[in-house]
């Protein structure tokens, strides 16, 4: 069995993001991620060994170069709006919930331990899931669990 921790992802009083830290690691799994999100070498790497799903996928990018730096602007812009929600959730607890829908489309309700997945129309190239933890605002927590853009780019 895998041990894990939740570590809060941002400070505040009373935390709404998780991330999950697994026994073992160095970091949790959301600063993990948007370090791989931004490390050259290994977005370079990742986007040779899927040159094919580059060019024939929704996007079409011309060049790794381009993938690259869309995948770095994109990890900046969904982390900037994400320490903007977690903010705004000290006053409004919904704010969260906003981005973070049912992973399922199909679910119309929100529930406890409901897979779901970070919908931010301004980067839909990257794909950040969670589990939500409760159902009502007033204890609305996601954990953010290993994740990836394109299907397996973390």
């Amino acid at each position: 069995m895998t041990k894990m921790e939740l570590i809060p992802i941002f400070r505040q009083e009373n935390p709404t993001l998780y991330a999950v830290k697994y026994n073992g690691e160095s970091e949790d799994e959301y600063h993990r991620l948007f370090d791989l999100w931004s490390d050259i070498e290994y977005l370079e790497t990742f986007f040779q060994d899927n040159w094919e799903d580059l060019l024939k996928g929704f996007y079409r990018y011309p060049s790794v170069e381009d993938a690259i730096e869309k995948t770095i602007n994109d990890a900046e812009s969904l982390e900037d709006y994400l320490q903007s929600l977690a903010k705004c959730s000290l006053i409004d607890r919904f704010s969260l919930q906003t981005l973070f829908q049912p992973l399922n489309a199909r679910e119309t309700h929100l529930s406890s331990m409901q897979k779901s997945k970070a919908r931010y129309k301004k980067s839909p190239w990257l794909r950040l899931y969670a589990i939500r933890i409760a159902s009502d605002l007033g204890s609305l927590q996601i954990i953010v669990e290993k994740c990836g853009s394109m299907g397996n780019l973390a």
